[in-house]
């Protein structure tokens, strides 16, 4: 199955980021950053990448909430970094200047077409711990694993409940806790996306989490596909479309007042065209 990429990396300027009656301002900034910043104005590069299968199986809703072994899963993922522009003079704290919640927003817009839908079935942020203030689930549990390890150490091959089991600690030191006692790191915001007219799923990042684990994050959203007609009313499917949208805040309790950088690229230069394979569109 192919697994579709899209990455860009870009440079921008931009003024108004903190004035709360203003939207930002934002335009083009490339190196070697020859035309000078007017005052007010900072320049920031970021990063994104969206990558995740192109050409997914659909599968039948099934009665349940339960996911069956037969309920074929996908997995896609965002990237998501900042860092000041190449250039020492260029240089400012912007870590410090972010909000404290929702520092960072990202949205993924999620427009399945006329002819397939979706399920969500889990969305996680990942860190590579240990971060600078917390203790990943191997380091908490790194005697009990040492022991059991030991005591196997003999054993031809690793009876299959352990490699599972070793799986699992390695995924779960690879996530962010979506709350460290009464603090929230991040949480997901689902609502209807007014200019796509489409579901959307947001991860709202508050500032500690870029403090603890670097200002590169990333995140997965898993999905299940349904849809398609009978063979009977054969056409060309729609193509179901997924969009990364990254967003950064600086005013303090405004979480509607956002940076939005690629916006300078168009709307489309984040997305992925999905063709799920298995439904067959109806006919409009």
């Amino acid at each position: 199955m192919p697994t579709g990429i899209r990455e860009e990396c870009i440079d921008i300027r931009f003024s108004d980021y903190r004035d709360e009656d203003r939207e930002p301002r934002i335009s083009p900034f490339p190196p070697p950053y020859n035309v000078p910043l007017l005052p007010g104005e900072r320049g920031l590069t970021f990063m994104a990448m969206l990558l995740g299968e192109t050409r997914p199986k659909v599968s039948v809703l099934t009665p349940s909430l339960d996911i069956g072994p037969n309920v074929p899963l996908y997995r896609y993922d965002w990237l998501f970094g900042i860092s000041c522009c190449d250039r020492q003079d260029l240089y400012w704290d912007w870590e410090r200047e972010l909000r404290s919640e929702a520092a960072i927003c990202v949205q993924m817009i999620l427009s399945p077409g006329k002819a397939f839908a979706f399920t969500e079935i889990s969305a996680l942020l990942h860190g590579l711990l240990p971060s600078r203030n917390s203790r990943s689930f191997l380091e908490m549990h790194a005697k009990q694993l040492a022991k059991t390890l030991a005591n196997l150490a003999g054993t031809p091959a690793l009876p299959a409940s352990i490699g599972i089991g070793l799986r699992a600690t390695a995924g779960l030191s690879s996530l962010i806790s979506s709350e460290e006692g009464p603090s929230k790191n991040w949480f997901l915001y689902r609502f209807l996306d007014p200019v796509d007219r489409c579901a959307a799923v947001e991860w709202h990042i508050n500032k500690t989490v870029l403090m603890e684990y670097g200002p590169l994050l990333r995140g997965s959203l898993t999905l299940a596909f349904h849809g398609g007609a009978p063979a009977s009313r054969p056409s060309d499917p729609v193509p179901f479309t997924i969009t990364l949208r990254p967003h950064l805040g600086f005013v303090e309790g405004d979480q509607l007042k956002q940076l939005a950088p690629f916006s300078t690229l168009g709307s489309n230069a984040l997305s992925l065209r999905i063709q799920p394979d298995g439904g067959i569109a109806p006919d409009e």
